[in-house]
């Protein structure tokens, strides 16, 4: 993949498990820590650890939406307690971009934010996060990289957010 960020299908797979709502499009190969699926909980690290000190990753998180959450107006207005939080947890947080964008291949309504941090050593990370409530179900979905490395994985990590696969047994 020489610069473009692009993964072939060779270089993709789809992870899925029964538990989750919506079926992950990311690099094949990668670690799956499904012990939280009974809390929502599922971590997908990269098989490639960046400079020996970071595992680039996907973390989901899905659960039942909050009632007035619904709608992408309401969606939204729920952020600003996310912010504060990532503000107090995270080192150097910014957030670059929040803005409204389509989550998932059926193009399910949502939120898109995108921000940098350091982690504990120091190390620049940035995260792209989509928000998304369907079928009564409220997905998170985290992809975070060393931001030295989004020159290379940037059309990759966007792909990713857009092909999550909303299953039909999502409620």
């Amino acid at each position: 993949m020489p610069g473009s960020g692009e993964a072939t299908p060779a270089e993709v797979t789809t992870y899925t498990h029964p538990d989750m709502v919506v079926d992950v499009y990311a690099p094949r190969g990668w670690e799956e820590d499904t012990s939280g699926a009974d809390r929502g909980l599922f971590i997908y690290l990269s098989d490639d650890v960046w400079n020996e000190q970071f595992r680039p990753n996907i973390v989901l998180i899905q659960r039942e939406a909050e009632p007035g959450t619904e709608s992408l107006d309401k969606l939204a207005a729920t952020q600003g307690e996310v912010e504060d939080s990532f503000g107090e947890q995270l080192d150097e947080y910014r957030l670059l971009h929040l803005g409204e964008d389509t989550v998932g291949l059926q193009g399910v309504p949502g939120l898109q934010r995108i921000a940098s941090y350091q982690n504990p050593d120091g190390i620049p990370l940035t995260m792209f996060q989509w928000i998304a409530v369907h079928n009564g179900t409220h997905v998170d979905l985290t992809i975070t990289y060393p931001t030295e490395l989004l020159g290379e994985r940037a059309q990759l990590i966007l792909n990713m957010g857009h092909g999550l696969l909303w299953k039909e047994s999502a409620k």
